[in-house]
């Protein structure tokens, strides 16, 4: 929903409608990885609803979605893809540092 000075906030939804707000990076990965285990393997969909996607409290428009495949979990990080749903463009990571890398990237060109 914004990132101020760096610091993410919004909401992390999975395919099955599980829905959980976060307030700082370590909060979004916590949940990530919470989504991540309760997917009984080694796979985890993050899906949100890309076009219509609000905060309940306000009403206010996303300022970027993103779509996160947790594809593997190997030497205590992941490895996946993640899509920037409004500009349509996918990266792969290979660590939770580059994922962390790509959105930053995002959210920093997205408040230009």
């Amino acid at each position: 929903m914004s990132y101020q000075d760096r610091n993410p906030q919004g909401f992390a939804e999975t395919h099955r409608d599980e829905n959980r707000k976060f307030e700082n990076l370590t909060q979004l990965l916590l949940i990530l990885d919470q989504f991540s285990e309760q997917a009984g393997d080694s796979q985890g969909k993050f899906v949100p609803d890309t076009e219509n996607r609000r905060d309940p409290s306000d009403g206010q428009k996303p300022l970027a979605s993103f779509r996160i495949c947790i594809m593997f979990r190997q030497n205590n990080t992941w490895q996946g893809t993640c899509e920037w749903i409004e500009e349509r463009e996918t990266a792969c990571f290979r660590s939770t540092l580059e994922l962390v890398q790509l959105m930053d990237g995002a959210l920093t060109k997205k408040q230009k």
